[in-house]
């Protein structure tokens, strides 16, 4: 995504073993204010105003994608709390486009049996590569 002029903020998620690790970790990275509150809601207002306010963004820039990798390990922490944060990003995606900017976010997982409810009314899926359950864990 770096080639194609996208702002890349990667977070390792393996590092996350709370909800307080998690907002540690996100906020000085996306340069969230002061006065950013460490919770579900403020990430997502925060967020919010990031991307609509543009600050996150280049000037140049395509868009802005957030990988997340070791996701599962986040996820056998808190699920609740990991796919309330897939969906704020999701949320704040799709406003992000509303003001012309382009959010996207990644998720890596070394668990081939990661799965999530819907998110903003959407199934979470595999990418074509790994479509196949068989797909997934095979070895390179």
């Amino acid at each position: 995504m770096s080639s194609h002029n996208y702002e890349v903020f990667t977070f390792d998620a393996t590092r996350w073993d709370s909800e307080e690790a998690f907002h540690q970790d996100i906020a000085p990275a996306l340069d969230f204010p002061d006065y950013y509150g460490a919770n579900v809601p403020a990430f997502g207002d925060s967020l919010r105003n990031a991307v609509a306010d543009g600050y996150i963004f280049r000037p140049d820039a395509a868009g802005v994608v957030i990988v997340m990798t070791g996701y599962d390990s986040f996820v056998k922490v808190d699920a609740q709390l990991a796919w309330e944060i897939i969906e704020e990003l999701a949320q704040r995606a799709r406003a992000a486009m509303l003001c012309g900017n382009r959010l996207l976010c990644l998720l890596q997982s070394d668990d081939p049996d990661i799965s999530f409810p819907p998110v903003g009314a959407t199934a979470v899926t595999w990418d074509n590569a790994e479509w196949f359950q068989h797909d997934r864990t095979r070895s390179t």
